[in-house]
């Protein structure tokens, strides 16, 4: 499933398909089975590119190796992430976190959790020995961030705005990376977007119209995402501030 539009994601699926009840495997868990529902918005089995949403109601899983890198975006409830210490690091709505392939964890649930995510689990790809981070990644939505020398990702219409990031995480692969972004007001020309990306709209409005002249309009609280080659403008009417997530397939450039 490869489309290349512009995807909205909605936190109980596309309407009139909503999300689907998994089933799951007693061995996974060091509790009793949760009940758990997902909806996959997009996937590429060659690169192994999920992005999706997810809920789970209170439930242990079995400590392990995290068995992929995967970015989230909390929207309802809160996680408690416990490591090979018993040091937890907590999630709460509206917050962002990353989990390194390969870092030994468990996820702890208590209570009903709902969230958005980009998951890369390459299908030829072993689960590393030491994880590029050994830790939780948790962006800082109000964190310092650079400035961007260049804004090569848009063809700009009229006054160069003033972008900056601050990069959190990168994969071992370096394929997929994650972090914070803001930008000034700007309007881009129509151009295929260069990479996979799933950005979630922390502060501001951003329009995005498609190759049918389609326009998208996202606020504050709302996510998506664009499938790298996908032909897009972006319009921002006012200073904007978003979580990423980025994957682009070796050989890319960033």
């Amino acid at each position: 499933m490869t489309n290349k539009k512009i995807i909205r994601l909605e936190p109980n699926g596309p309407e009139g398909v909503g999300l689907e009840e998994l089933e799951l495997n007693p061995a996974d868990f060091q509790s009793s089975l949760p009940v758990q529902h997902a909806y996959d918005y997009y996937v590429d089995e060659d690169s192994g590119l999920i992005i999706g949403v997810w809920d789970t109601t209170t439930m242990q899983e079995k400590f392990g190796p995290y068995e992929m890198d995967e970015f989230m975006w909390v929207i309802e409830g809160h996680v408690t992430m416990v490591d090979e210490n018993d040091d937890e690091t907590i999630v709460k709505a509206g917050e962002a976190f990353i989990i390194p392939k390969g870092y030994p964890c468990s996820w702890r649930q208590d209570g009903y959790l709902k969230k958005y995510a980009m998951i890369f689990d390459p299908p030829e790809g072993e689960i590393p020995e030491t994880p590029t981070v050994n830790g939780i990644i948790k962006p800082l939505s109000d964190g310092p961030m650079m400035e961007l020398a260049a804004t090569d990702t848009f063809i700009i219409k009229g006054e160069m705005p003033t972008q900056k990031h601050h990069i959190y995480y990168e994969d071992i692969t370096g394929q997929m990376r994650s972090g914070t972004w803001g930008s000034t007001p700007f309007e881009s020309e129509m151009k295929p977007f260069p990479r996979n990306e799933m950005v979630c709209l922390l502060e501001g409005n951003i329009t995005l119209m498609d190759v049918d002249r389609c326009e998208h309009h996202f606020k504050a609280g709302e996510a998506f995402f664009i499938p790298m080659g996908t032909i897009c403008s972006w319009w921002v009417m006012e200073h904007v501030r978003t979580f990423y997530a980025i994957f682009q397939p070796a050989g890319g450039a960033f």
